[in-house]
């Protein structure tokens, strides 16, 4: 089997303007009530800009691998300069989960959200709301931004992995 990667499932570029849905009824609201200075709008659309900035960055940096291997690999980063990467073994998966809130609907988008059995620290990085943080937190991985169908073809495929790959007791520590 040929590896599965961001390339094949790739996150779509309508997940960019998640952020905007957020942001973007702040500044309409403040527009109208004409509540702000110029320079607080200002400053508000440059925050804007700057989270949309981010959220490319974070998209064009993660990267997901599922392979024949045990592992279900995750990188992600910020930069050149600041990189993380999860490896969780299939067998420890115990929840792969579609999630399709208002917005990932009106953008006819889906969040495929994979926990694991591990306590996990409170690493990642990201959004954290409703859809979740892109790559890893603790002991869930999001990948957001998919298609109905690649999500899926992602969930039914990473519940066969965790078919093949179940993890034995003495791998567990029990």
């Amino acid at each position: 089997m040929n590896p599965l990667t961001e390339k094949n499932y790739p996150v779509q570029a309508r997940w960019l303007i998640y952020a905007g849905v957020v942001y973007l009824p702040v500044l309409i609201i403040a527009a109208l009530l004409s509540a702000w200075t110029r320079e607080w709008f200002l400053a508000a659309t440059a925050f804007f800009g700057l989270v949309f900035f981010l959220n490319l960055i974070m998209r064009a940096n993660f990267h997901f691998t599922i392979d024949d291997g045990p592992f279900l690999t995750v990188r992600q980063g910020l930069s050149v300069f600041w990189q993380q990467e999860k490896q969780s073994p299939y067998g420890r998966i115990q929840n792969v989960l579609i999630n399709r809130g208002i917005f990932d609907r009106l953008l006819g988008l889906s969040t495929l959200v994979i926990e694991n059995a591990s306590a996990g620290g409170q690493s990642g990085l990201g959004r954290r709301g409703t859809q979740g943080p892109l790559g890893f937190f603790g002991n869930r991985i999001t990948i957001p931004g998919l298609t109905q169908a690649h999500a899926e073809e992602l969930k039914a495929l990473l519940l066969q992995k965790i078919k093949e790959h179940p993890l034995s007791d003495a791998r567990s520590g029990l």
